[in-house]
C-alpha cells in the first residue's frame, strides 16, 4: 500500500434511504471519472432501504468505490466518515440524490492537477421533476483567483450560486486535516455546510471560483432543506448569529452579508409573526429585530424588491409596537413568498 499513489480526488457521498437516486448519482461519476485518479467513498449512515444492496453492486463496476457502513448519526458524520476514510489530495461532497454534469471531470480536473488551488468553487443547477432535467441554470459570476475573502463572499453573497451548500465545492484535505481539523459539527443540522466552508475558508489561501455550474440539485419533498418551519427557522438564527460573529472576527470585509443573513431570518420570523397573529413571539424576537434589523437588508444586492417592501413595513410596525390584528389587511402582501407550514 505504501508505494500507492494517492488520488488526486475523493468524492465524499452520504448515503441515507437513498435508493431510488444513488444509482444515478454513481453512474454520472463513474462515466466520467478514471478510477486510476478519482475515488468515491460512499458512506451508508443506516439506510433502511435498499441502499446497501445498491451500493454493493456498484463496488465491482468502480475499482476506487469504498462503501462504509455505519449506524444512522446524521449527514453530517457521514461526511465525517467520509473526510476521514478519504485519501486523496482533494475532497469534494455529492449527496446521494444529486449528481453532476458530463462535463465536470473534464473541467474540474485540469484544475485540480495542477495543484495550485486551496479550493476550487463550481456553481448548482436545480433539477425538477419529472424528467431530472435543470429547471433553472443558476446564477454565475466571471471565474476569479482569490483568497479567504473571496471565499466568505462566495459562501455568503446574496446573488452568489455557491453559498454555503457542501457540494459544489473542492478543497486541499490537508487542509481540512491540519491541526485543528475542520469537520462538519454533528451538533446541528441547519446550515451545518455553512459553518464547515466559513472555518474551511480561513486556510484558502488561493482559491478559483469557477463560473460554470456542474453539480445538479435535486429538490424533492421531505428533504431536511424543503422549506422551513418556525422551529427550523429559530434554529437557523442561532446559526446565523454564530456565522456572524465568527466572520466579524475574521473577514471583517464581508460582515455586512453575514450581518445581512442573519438579518434575513430575523426578518422572515417577524413576518411570520404578524401573518399569524403572534403577539407574544413578536415579543420574544424583538432582542433580535434590534441587533438584526430588517433594513439591513436595503442595501445589500441580490434581496428582491417585494422582500424590502415587506422588510420595511415589518420594521415600522416592530419600531411603533403595532398590533398585528393592524395588518390583517396586508395579510396576502406580508404573506407571499412564504414557505407553507
Amino acid at each position: 500500500m505504501s508505494n500507492m499513489r494517492a488520488p488526486l480526488l475523493s468524492i465524499i457521498i452520504p448515503v441515507y434511504n437513498a435508493d431510488r437516486f444513488i444509482g444515478k448519482c454513481l453512474d454520472s461519476l463513474i462515466c466520467q471519472f478514471d478510477a486510476a485518479e478519482v475515488e468515491i467513498v460512499c458512506v451508508n449512515d443506516g439506510s433502511e432501504d435498499r441502499s446497501g444492496v445498491i451500493l454493493a453492486t456498484y463496488v465491482g463496476q468502480y475499482a476506487s468505490l469504498i462503501v462504509e457502513t455505519q449506524e444512522n448519526q446524521g449527514v453530517s458524520a457521514a461526511r465525517n466518515a467520509g473526510i476521514r476514510r478519504a485519501s486523496g489530495h482533494y475532497v469534494m461532497f455529492v449527496d446521494g440524490d444529486d449528481w453532476l454534469c458530463a462535463d465536470a471531470a473534464e473541467n474540474l480536473l485540469p484544475i485540480l492537477r495542477s495543484l495550485q488551488y486551496d479550493c476550487v468553487f463550481f456553481g448548482l443547477r436545480e433539477s425538477g421533476a419529472p424528467g431530472d432535467e435543470p429547471c433553472a441554470e443558476s446564477r454565475s459570476i466571471e471565474g476569479v483567483k482569490g483568497g479567504p475573502d473571496d471565499v466568505a463572499a462566495a459562501i455568503l453573497g446574496f446573488q452568489s450560486p455557491f453559498q454555503g451548500y457542501a457540494p459544489g465545492k473542492v478543497i486541499r484535505r490537508s487542509i481540512l486535516l491540519a491541526g485543528p481539523s475542520i469537520m462538519f459539527d454533528e451538533r446541528v443540522s441547519i446550515l451545518e455546510d455553512e459553518w464547515f466552508w466559513i472555518n474551511a475558508s480561513c486556510r484558502c489561501e488561493r482559491a478559483f471560483i469557477l463560473n460554470e455550474s456542474f453539480y445538479v440539485y435535486r429538490r424533492r419533498q421531505g428533504s431536511l432543506s424543503s422549506g422551513l418551519n418556525e422551529d427550523r427557522s429559530r434554529q437557523e438564527l442561532c446559526m446565523r448569529r454564530r456565522v456572524h460573529k465568527y466572520v466579524r472576527i475574521h473577514y471583517p470585509r464581508q460582515e455586512r452579508l453575514a450581518r445581512g443573513r442573519a438579518a434575513q431570518c430575523v426578518a422572515g420570523l417577524v413576518r411570520y409573526y404578524y401573518v399569524h397573529e403572534d403577539n407574544a413571539s413578536l415579543r420574544s424576537i424583538r432582542s433580535a429585530w434590534k441587533a438584526y434589523p430588517g433594513s439591513t437588508l436595503l442595501l445589500l444586492p441580490g434581496v428582491p424588491v417585494g422582500r424590502k417592501v415587506s422588510v420595511l413595513l415589518c420594521d415600522a410596525a416592530m419600531a411603533l409596537h403595532v398590533s398585528p390584528i393592524l395588518l390583517k389587511p396586508l395579510r396576502s402582501l406580508l404573506s407571499e413568498g412564504m414557505p407553507e407550514q
